[in-house]
């Protein structure tokens, strides 16, 4: 493309055409200009695109480390569930324990009770 307008250019000098050929200059010179700034502009939308991944891929990993470390904080809190369940049980255990001993005791005292008077009389 460029060569043709050479051409063109190089026939309006040899024409004596100085606008023409002034044209013909400024027609290249404005096709230059718009060909390195069209190829900037590509260079900036590569980078912006790398940049753009790059952003998506540390959102993405700090979603996964957010969801991991939620995962293991529910999965901590589910432990301390089921060990407070368990604490529980034990607790209803002992006062079981602690319930029939009572009874055991009063009974046992009911009947030290009926033996002393037993022994009384």
């Amino acid at each position: 493309m460029y060569d043709g307008l050479t051409k063109v250019f190089d026939y309006a000098l040899a024409k004596e055409m100085f606008f023409a050929a002034l044209f013909v200059a400024l027609f290249i010179i404005l096709l230059i200009i718009t060909k390195r700034i069209w190829d900037d502009s590509k260079i900036v939308r590569i980078e912006m695109k790398e940049e753009r991944e790059k952003v998506e891929e540390e959102r993405e990993k700090r979603n996964k480390e957010s969801k991991e470390e939620r995962d293991k904080f529910i999965s901590t809190m589910n432990e301390q569930q089921r060990l407070m369940d368990k604490q529980n049980d034990m607790m209803g255990q002992q006062q079981q324990s602690i319930d029939s001993l009572s009874k055991s005791v009063g009974k046992l005292a009911h009947k030290v009770d009926l033996l002393e008077h037993k022994i009384t009389k």
